[in-house]
């Protein structure tokens, strides 16, 4: 069996255009296990709705996305990842901050427009 794992810049271009024209959602949380995102359990969390604009091989948040505000707890924010729906559904791409950050109780965790990098790598 063949493993065919190199996505071409025009691949990558498909695929952005194609994950633009979804509605899609940013989820972050404490880290990655499995695959997969742990989110934020409490109940002033939710995911958040975003729309992305292609910029080469990667796209961004077009607008700012903010949570919060934080819950009792605060939140160690690790991770964020993009979601097909607001609740359960699907993960499309995830990744850890290059740094955490740590958000009291009561706090709000914001990202300006074009600081959500979500990145369609190809071969250099």
């Amino acid at each position: 069996m063949a493993a065919v794992n190199v996505l071409t810049p025009y691949g990558a271009g498909l695929l952005q255009n194609t994950i633009a024209a979804l509605t899609l959602y940013v989820g972050t949380g404490s880290g990655v296990a499995n695959g997969l995102l742990t989110e934020f359990t409490d109940s002033a969390y939710a995911r958040q709705p975003v729309t992305l604009v292609a910029n080469g091989a990667q796209s961004s948040n077009a607008a700012g996305v903010t949570f919060g505000p934080a819950g009792p707890s605060g939140w160690a924010v690790q991770a964020i990842a993009l979601f097909d729906a607001a609740t359960a559904g699907d993960c499309i791409m995830l990744g850890a901050l290059d740094a955490p950050y740590v958000v009291a109780s009561g706090g709000f965790l914001t990202y300006a427009a074009g600081t959500l990098i979500f990145a369609f790598n190809t071969p250099a």
